[in-house]
């Protein structure tokens, strides 16, 4: 039988292991740590702390720390840390200690080699850093687009429509001026509806700079914009929308972000919630600014908050990401859904 056990442990892809509960001396390694991390069993036997001594400095003491912990309270448990292996490499392990319940003087485990999957999930977080850094560019490059578009828009057509307008109004006037012939009835008349049209197209053009990028938000600060965006959305939709702008104001990236996170949070409740009533707040709570959206709708659901359709969610998660901020969506069914976003205040 003991031979059998012997077998199966000198098998097992892994380092079995056994130490004193006190020292942490090993009183047992199997042959794995020559595969594993290059070392003979009698020298990691004889060599006094050598398991302590090659575990990386910086994860040594809490490494050490953890381990005697369990000791103390006979408890199991896991941890990751870096050894270094003979040859020079840092080897990733997972180390999965127990103690029998009949004997507190050994404690026993398992070391795993991990290293691969911890260069992935390096690999991976290395990745989304740099694919956050490019949405964060992207994000920039796209607000200032849209201050350039809604200034040309707003400046340049709207100027020009404007002259139109001026320039319709004036032939009016010469036209009267002329008398009141019967012929220049048609010719009024026509004067008078392309007038009216070049004040569709004025307040056209006016809501489209403002949707682009309302100036509100950066001559006024984001309370305004925010309260400005309510009474928007009350006219437009007819959902009654009322707000308590409290909050402090935050530095220009901030506002801007939690400026698209609300107007996403509004298009929202249009087009999902069959709300009648939303309510904003903004306040202080701590160092953080808090905004609060909340409607009395239908109430979101889990699933739909993590589903394949939650990608404007996924997006204001982002905006607020970005500037250091959180969002929170929560929701009962029949209740409504609050859509709650906290962004650090910036010191000084």
């Amino acid at each position: 039988m003991q031979q059998l056990y012997e077998s199966l442990v000198q098998s097992i892809e892994a380092i079995i292991w056994e130490v004193d509960a006190q020292t942490l001396e090993a009183t047992f390694v199997s042959k794995q740590v020559e595969r594993v991390l290059g070392y003979s069993k009698d020298e990691w036997m004889k060599a006094p702390n050598f398991w302590l001594n090659h575990i990386h400095p910086d994860d040594r003491e809490r490494v050490f720390n953890a381990k005697m912990q369990l000791a103390a309270t006979g408890n199991s448990g896991h941890f990751d840390y870096r050894m270094f292996a003979k040859d020079g490499r840092t080897i990733w392990l997972r180390d999965i200690v127990s103690m029998r319940e009949h004997d507190s003087m050994r404690l026993r485990g398992v070391k795993v080699d991990i290293t691969d999957r911890k260069r992935s999930e390096e690999q991976l977080e290395a990745t989304t850093e740099q694919l956050r850094a490019l949405s964060a560019r992207l994000s920039s490059a796209m607000e200032e687009e849209r201050i350039r578009v809604a200034r040309e828009i707003h400046d340049e057509l709207g100027s020009e429509l404007t002259s139109l307008k001026w320039g319709l109004a004036s032939l009016d006037r010469l036209v009267r001026q002329l008398g009141s012939e019967p012929d220049f009835d048609p010719l009024l008349a026509k004067i008078e509806s392309l007038s009216a049209m070049a004040d569709i197209a004025i307040g056209g053009v006016k809501r489209i700079s403002a949707e682009l990028r309302p100036s509100i938000l950066d001559e006024s600060g984001l309370s305004e914009a925010i309260e400005w965006q309510a009474e928007q959305f009350q006219t437009r939709t007819g959902i009654e929308c009322e707000y308590s702008l409290q909050g402090p104001e935050l530095n220009q990236e901030q506002s801007t972000a939690v400026f698209r996170i609300t107007q996403e949070a509004l298009t929202n409740i249009l087009r999902h919630a069959q709300a009648t009533r939303v309510a904003i707040k903004t306040w202080q709570e701590g160092g953080e600014f808090v905004l609060a959206i909340r409607d009395n709708g239908r109430g979101i659901s889990d699933e739909q908050k993590s589903g394949h359709r939650s990608l404007g969610l996924l997006g204001m998660r982002e905006r607020a990401r970005l500037v250091g901020g959180t969002v929170d969506v929560s929701g009962i069914e029949g209740e409504g859904t609050t859509v709650t976003v906290r962004a650090p205040l910036q010191a000084g």
